[in-house]
C-alpha cells in the first residue's frame, strides 16, 4: 500500500482563508478588571454609608484608570 501524495495548494483569490480568531489583549483584560472592581466599589458605596466617601473615591479612580489603560490602544 502506497501513501497518497500530499496536496500543497496555496490560498488563491477564489478561496476563503481560515477565519482569524480575535485575540484579547492584556490591556482589555486589565481595564475590564479595573472597571468591574470600580463598579463593585460603587455598589458597595450604596450599601455602606459609613465608608461612602472612600468607596466613591475608589470607584472613580478605578474607573478612570480602566479608561486610561484601554483607550490609547483602541484601533479605530
Amino acid at each position: 500500500m502506497s501513501k497518497q501524495p500530499l496536496d500543497y495548494r496555496g490560498v488563491t483569490g477564489g478561496e476563503d482563508p481560515a477565519p482569524q480568531v480575535p485575540r484579547v489583549r492584556w490591556q482589555t483584560v486589565v481595564s475590564c478588571s479595573l472597571l468591574g472592581t470600580g463598579l463593585a466599589c460603587g455598589v458597595g458605596a450604596l450599601a455602606w454609608p459609613q465608608r461612602r466617601t472612600e468607596l466613591v473615591a475608589a470607584a472613580l479612580s478605578l474607573g478612570i484608570s480602566g479608561v486610561c489603560i484601554y483607550f490609547p490602544y483602541v484601533r479605530l
